[in-house]
């Protein structure tokens, strides 16, 4: 009778086990979903941003100040190549 009890108490247990492995994997499962949501939406996040920042920055270079860069860059290509020389 207690052999009995005894494989009826184990047998319970390895239900119980298994159900809490389900659980486990069903959680981990979702929590998984949710972090890979959170990484994608960062990305996309963070891609759009990059791009705001550039094209805001390329409508605030005029062409007066393109220009000048230009120019001065130019002068300092002479200046070092003069000291080539």
């Amino acid at each position: 009778m207690d052999a009995k009890k005894e494989n009826i108490v184990m047998q319970l247990e390895a239900v119980y086990r298994e159900r809490l492995m389900q659980a486990y994997r069903s959680i981990k499962g979702r929590m998984d979903y949710q972090v890979k949501l959170h990484q994608s939406n960062a990305r996309i996040q963070q891609k759009w941003m990059i791009e705001w920042i550039i094209d805001q920055v390329k409508k605030s270079i005029t062409p007066d100040f393109e220009k000048r860069v230009f120019d001065n860059a130019i002068l300092q290509i002479a200046d070092a190549a003069g000291r080539v020389k």
